[in-house]
């Protein structure tokens, strides 16, 4: 029938396949759709894990900006406001000099 759709001629003789040449074409096309399969599911498989890769680094880069802006004004130190880096900073620091020369005076 499908000779017959491309005009080739239908009376040609077709030769029976010998046993040990169909078993040997028979093992090469089950190899070579095995590999094709291994080979897709590797790239499906790696596309997938990708994905979900950057979804993650997406999702994490939305809650840190939810952080940010739920504070009002960012901060230099991760995790605190503006009002409490103020607070750390001034009190991480020694004395202003107008309250030092008052603590020398109260000292004496």
């Amino acid at each position: 029938m499908q000779r017959r759709l491309s005009s080739l001629e239908t009376n040609v003789e077709i030769r029976p396949l010998n046993g040990e040449k169909a078993v040997q074409a028979a093992s090469d096309f089950i190899g070579e759709a095995f590999m094709s399969g291994v080979g897709t599911a590797v790239i499906i498989f790696e596309v997938q894990r990708s994905s979900r890769a950057e979804s993650r680094k997406e999702e994490a880069r939305k809650q840190e900006l939810e952080m940010a802006r739920g504070r009002g004004s960012t901060s230099w130190i991760p995790g605190m406001s503006k009002q409490e880096e103020k607070n750390h900073v001034r009190t991480s620091f020694s004395p202003s000099p107008p309250e030092a020369a008052q603590n020398q005076i109260t000292a004496r």
